[in-house]
């Protein structure tokens, strides 16, 4: 602020907010506005536990990236929505695009999901809900929760038009063939990282035949000088006692080791026998996990992805109720929005038959201008986090929940 106030040039404001559009902190800050709409989390929400999110920082990551690379706004959102139908499988040795891609389907896993230590079908259902409210209020401006049981009392949201709108996205969710959030994720490790890591392994697992049978040798020594400790004629009952597994053991072979405790010689009480043995043996321990330390750092990308050639029939449910399923449902935009609507269900992907399709024929729909409520849905989150008070006051309620536009026309 001091340099800005001592440039003296007529373009020192140009300068500055050139500086500032420059900075990596640009990205950060804006970024925050977006995550908010995503609802992003470090934590599933799962009470009482709030499970950590250990690989959706990924996703915050992507957004700041898109916002200081100036990535163009509609790519932005298609890649949200259905960058995993963009990215072309395999997926085993992700290239630089492929994980932007799935970077960015993060996106679907910002809600809520309480399904995270485990839950029945109520859970994935309920989870399913959070998220959709997350993409109709973020992107469309407009809760349609209330029709998920009847048609919407206040706005021309029909429970059918819910039932389309979920059907976009029940081929991602599908709450009846439930994947857990540490089910939906992409690995990063490459071919040559598991090959390395299959190689230091290979050594480990030398390492540790070679305790293991250091460890047994140095217990049959320290039982045999122990074994000279009691009378001649137990040897041999104690020394079979020794042999057979603690699980196996008759009551006079435990009854032995009652009476001379000393000769039950374990691993884990080499110490105190032979403190210098124990220090070797863990010291092999030591070299055995600094080996294993070498490997390559296993990591992962929080998605959003279909599974292959499963695609679930989504079903309108009687007052919301999934256990009561009614009429198959088509999917497709909400109807106020479907003047220039494609065949959704129609749309090729080019994972040649892995997914539906559908997310990505919605968001290129969505983007495309045609879309009547998009495009005032983020015209007015940018007028909001520009000016601090929006064209519409309530960014995520466009319906008549909402507040009126201060504009109308």
């Amino acid at each position: 602020m001091e340099r800005f106030e001592k440039n003296t040039a007529p373009n020192a404001y140009e300068t500055l907010v050139d500086e500032l559009l420059a900075s990596p902190a640009y990205g950060e800050r804006w970024a925050r506005h977006w995550l908010d709409v995503a609802g992003y989390a470090d934590t599933e929400g799962d009470s009482p536990n709030d499970s950590l999110r250990p690989h959706i920082y990924k996703y915050r990551d992507y957004v700041i990236r898109a916002l200081n690379t100036d990535k163009p706004f509609n790519q932005f959102i298609i890649e949200q929505l259905a960058g995993d139908e963009l990215a072309p499988k395999p997926w085993d040795e992700l290239s630089i695009q492929q994980r932007e891609l799935l970077a960015a389907t993060g996106f679907l896993r910002c809600g809520p999901d309480i399904t995270a230590g485990g839950g029945a079908i109520a859970e994935a259902e309920q989870t399913f809900t959070e998220s959709i409210k997350i993409i109709s209020s973020g992107l469309l401006g407009l809760s349609v929760g209330c029709a998920q049981c009847h048609d919407h009392r206040y706005d021309p949201i029909s429970q059918v038009d819910y039932f389309r709108f979920r059907a976009i996205f029940e081929p991602a969710f599908n709450p009846s063939q439930w994947r857990k959030p540490a089910e939906r994720t992409a690995a990063l490790m490459t071919k040559p990282d598991r090959e390395k890591s299959a190689q230091i392994e290979k050594v480990a697992q030398e390492l540790a035949t070679k305790l293991q049978a250091d460890t047994s040798s140095t217990i049959k020594v320290i039982f045999e000088k122990e074994l000279q400790k009691i009378p001649a004629e137990l040897h041999e009952p104690v020394r079979k006692a020794f042999e057979t597994s603690e699980a196996k053991r008759t009551p006079e072979q435990k009854t032995l080791f009652e009476k001379y405790p000393k000769i039950n010689v374990r691993a884990g009480i080499i110490d105190q026998y032979d403190p210098k043995a124990m220090a070797e043996l863990k010291k092999a321990q030591v070299t055995i996990d600094a080996k294993r330390a070498e490997k390559p750092k296993e990591d992962f990308y929080a998605i959003m992805s279909e599974v292959p050639s499963k695609i679930p029939a989504t079903k309108l449910f009687h007052r919301g109720d999934y256990r009561q399923p009614l009429q198959e449902i088509i999917p497709g935009d909400l109807s106020i929005a479907t003047v220039h609507e494609p065949k959704l269900w129609d749309c090729p992907t080019n994972n040649k038959g892995e997914s539906s399709g559908r997310r990505l024929a919605f968001a290129q729909y969505l983007t495309s201008g045609k879309h009547p409520q998009f495009n005032r849905t983020m015209a007015n989150r940018i007028w909001v986090y520009h000016f601090g008070q929006g064209i519409v006051d309530t960014p995520g309620e466009f319906g008549k929940l909402g507040t009126a536009p201060s504009q109308p026309e």
